[in-house]
């Protein structure tokens, strides 16, 4: 949810938003959609307060920082996968 909330704040709509228009672009898992959409509904509770950082200021370095999130996960699925080959 880390990347979504990032993702949001960077085209200036709430995060269920751009949630949905993912799905509509077909650029997303519907299981993970799903998942998604459960976090977020359990953030909100009764405040309807929107998860995250809301702010809208964008630094210079906001992709680069999205980047190294994404690479960050990837390495952590690599190392993960790395972990348990020859596990059965």
């Amino acid at each position: 949810m880390p990347l979504l909330l990032r993702l949001k704040t960077r085209v200036g709509v709430s995060a269920e938003s751009y949630l949905y228009r993912l799905d509509e672009l077909d650029q997303i898992d519907p299981e993970l959609k799903e998942q998604l959409k459960q976090q977020l509904h359990t953030a909100y509770g009764t405040t309807f307060v929107e998860p995250g950082e809301s702010r809208r200021a964008i630094s210079p370095n906001a992709r680069i920082g999205d980047l190294l999130y994404i690479a960050g996960e990837a390495f952590a699925a690599q190392a993960l996968r790395a972990a348990l080959e020859g596990v059965e």
